[in-house]
């Protein structure tokens, strides 16, 4: 049995643990044993195991069932959290996906590691998901579609079929990008909107159709 352990006490880490519930129905096969977090201590449920820093993760490597999940992906933290996690040198090996029992994930799809997909998500043929990317319920992911390293999907947003997702992007709620598009690294599309040409690298999007309100 694998063991879990947090990095970052956000809300992204509830909804991955809710997540593990129903993957641990009728068998345990994954234990969230606690948590690692700067500033808080939201999961009471689970051990508080101290701030995230590189001495408390290697002394955790020791125990090899203990695998990691990073949760701290937002339209806010953004690359300011990128830098730690690479700081705190954990083998690829160690990092743990996790994906609902009810997603529907084409066998010719490539997932990444340390990558959370959450209930009646699809995901296409030959859909590449890169690392450390989180896609919410009833996320869709088109044929043939690039998702990049440390990319965010939330609840219900659609991405056609052959876009490229650059690095660090972030969708909202219900947001919707048409087919052959590419979206640069670190772009934020807005709840709703509905992209019909590409987006510039740290654009903001927003509406319908997508318009960027980015501020110089």
């Amino acid at each position: 049995m694998k063991k879990l352990i947090f990095l970052g006490a956000s809300g992204n880490a509830s909804v991955i643990n809710s997540t593990i519930e129903d993957i641990n129905q009728k068998k345990i096969k994954i234990k969230p044993i606690g948590f690692l977090d700067d500033e808080k201590n939201t999961f009471k449920q689970l051990k508080f195991f101290g701030k995230i820093k590189k001495d408390i993760v290697q002394e955790l490597l020791i125990d090899k069932n203990i695998f990691f999940i990073w949760t701290l992906i937002s339209s806010k933290l953004r690359e300011k959290t990128l830098e730690k996690l690479k700081n705190l040198k954990i083998p690829n090996n160690r990092f743990l996906s996790i994906i609902h029992p009810t997603a529907n994930i084409s066998k010719f799809a490539n997932i990444g590691i340390g990558v959370s997909i959450h209930p009646f998500a699809n995901i296409g043929p030959n859909v590449t998901v890169a690392n450390h990317v989180h896609i919410y319920s009833y996320g869709l992911i088109g044929h043939d579609a690039k998702i990049g390293n440390y990319s965010y999907i939330a609840a219900k947003s659609t991405i056609g079929a052959y876009v490229t997702v650059e690095e660090g992007c972030f969708f909202g709620i219900n947001s919707c990008v048409r087919e052959n598009l590419i979206i640069k690294s670190w772009a934020t599309v807005g709840m709703g909107a509905v992209v019909i040409n590409d987006v510039k690298k740290k654009q903001t999007v927003v509406g319908n159709p997508a318009k960027n309100i980015t501020k110089n």
